[in-house]
């Protein structure tokens, strides 16, 4: 597939920046699936167990589509922290733009404010072994 393709050389990229030692091991797409969200349609937090990679590729994002939040990991230590600091990091949904991150880290998708469905494709990837 054209798609998983092009991506493999980002997610390999990606993996190189956070210096990951892949040695015998490979990064592989396990899933790919579509979001079609017409106006307030969401997606609640949640992270992607059993992956290390994952992320999204925007088809279209009309007037008042949301942003992709991704949660601070420093959330659950902010017990007594004065208010104010954020606890979200926000990427802006642009059509034919990517968002890829590690998969342990809680996202979610507030409900969409645009008249027209904001389409993506989300992705996962894992690590196997070279020597199958």
């Amino acid at each position: 597939m054209a798609f998983e393709k092009a991506l493999q050389k980002e997610a390999e990229s990606f993996a190189k920046k956070l210096h990951w030692n892949l040695k015998g091991l490979s990064l592989r797409m396990t899933d790919c699936w579509a979001n079609v969200m017409p106006k307030g349609t969401y997606h609640t937090l949640h992270l992607h167990p059993h992956s290390v990679l994952s992320g999204v590729f925007y088809l279209t994002t009309p007037p008042g589509s949301v942003p992709l939040k991704l949660e601070d990991p420093r959330m659950p230590f902010f017990m007594n922290a004065p208010q104010g600091k954020p606890m979200y990091v926000e990427v802006p949904a642009r059509a034919g733009q990517f968002v890829m991150f590690e998969s342990w880290l809680r996202h979610e998708v507030p409900p969409n404010q645009s008249q027209k469905p904001r389409v993506s494709i989300s992705f996962n990837y894992t690590l196997e072994s070279n020597d199958e």
